[in-house]
């Protein structure tokens, strides 16, 4: 290679270092935003196969029928060892029935009905939803905004103890007696989004 052109060589190699140190913030800036961009979608992919619907829910769950009515109220609760139970759920998934919600407000029990422990007064409002498959009750989360998103805040899934000690209770409400219908128990796997447990 002649002098001639190893000297215009070194001249543009250092008039081209000088260009990359004086541009080198916003060259880096611009690998910055280059790389958000390819990161983003993909963290984006993330967020939305986390966010996926829940796989459906496998477990038995718990039911409950009515078991008296007083005028406006209603006595909810288990009936016998052969249709409800509260230890292991007695229904399975596949099966649809209406939920039974509750909004507890603190009213007053009626003094017309005779409570005790095991049937006391649950102070609120029930209600039923239409039939729902135990599958699509993935947890009580879900359960409970299915309440409240049918009859409105303050509505969640009536529970086995909110009349006190377990097993039933009233409330006001006038129910239908054509079908058992879901509760939950928080105290026991009987309910839908349990993990199913070993035999």
């Amino acid at each position: 290679m002649s002098i001639r052109k190893q000297v215009v060589r070194h001249v543009f190699n250092l008039r081209a270092s000088r260009v990359l140190r004086a541009h080198a913030p916003s060259l880096r800036g611009a690998m910055r935003r280059w790389r958000g961009l390819v990161i983003a979608p993909a963290c984006m992919g993330v967020g939305l196969a986390m966010a996926a619907t829940p796989p459906p829910a496998t477990h038995k769950g718990m039911t409950w029928t009515l078991l008296d009515a007083q005028g406006s109220f209603s006595h909810v609760g288990f009936d016998d060892h052969e249709h409800s139970n509260p230890l292991f759920g007695d229904t399975g998934p596949h099966v649809s029935l209406p939920v039974l919600c509750l909004r507890q407000d603190g009213r007053a029990a009626p003094s017309s009905i005779a409570l005790d422990k095991y049937s006391g007064w649950a102070q609120g409002e029930i209600r039923l939803t239409g039939p729902v498959a135990g599958a699509t009750l993935t947890s009580r989360t879900v359960a409970d905004n299915l309440c409240s998103g049918k009859f409105g805040e303050g509505f969640r899934m009536a529970e086995f103890y909110d009349g006190g000690g377990g097993w039933t209770f009233w409330a006001e409400g006038s129910i239908s007696d054509a079908s058992r219908f879901w509760v939950a128990n928080d105290s026991q796997p009987a309910n839908p989004w349990n993990v199913d447990r070993v035999e």
